[in-house]
């Protein structure tokens, strides 16, 4: 009912001729309405329309991250997986507690930044030999 009162007050301002010096685009009231609440409900909408695809693509990414879930603990309980994993990360820590031991008696970091400066050193005094 409210769409057709609208387009009837819509077709009889537009048929109307406006006066001589005034701007049609300013005379027609019931258009410039219409089309200002057109385009805040097609913004609205499409607000609307983007936060529901925001949230199914939530869902089917939830959804998904379970069915792996479950497939990882199917093939964990069969293969023991988390527990090599883990058994890896441990031998890993040690491994490397060692090498930073072995690294700070042996002041190997210094003595590789020692050996780059010196290389970078000899280069540039190369280069500057080469331009004199």
């Amino acid at each position: 009912l409210i769409g057709m009162i609208l387009g009837a007050m819509y077709g009889y301002d537009i048929s109307k001729e406006p006066a001589p010096g005034e701007d049609p685009r300013e005379y027609n009231i019931v258009a410039r309405s219409l089309k200002n609440v057109g385009r805040k409900l097609a913004k609205k909408f499409l607000e609307l329309y983007d936060y529901w695809k925001t949230l199914w693509f939530l869902y089917k990414t939830g959804q998904l991250s379970y069915e792996y879930y479950k497939r990882y603990e199917m093939l964990d309980r069969r293969f023991e997986i988390q527990s090599k994993v883990d058994a890896w990360n441990r031998r890993f820590a040690e491994g490397k507690k060692k090498f930073d031991a072995w690294e700070q008696e042996n002041e190997v970091g210094r003595t590789i930044l020692a050996a780059a400066r010196t290389m970078w050193l000899v280069d540039e005094q190369s280069k500057r030999r080469t331009r004199e």
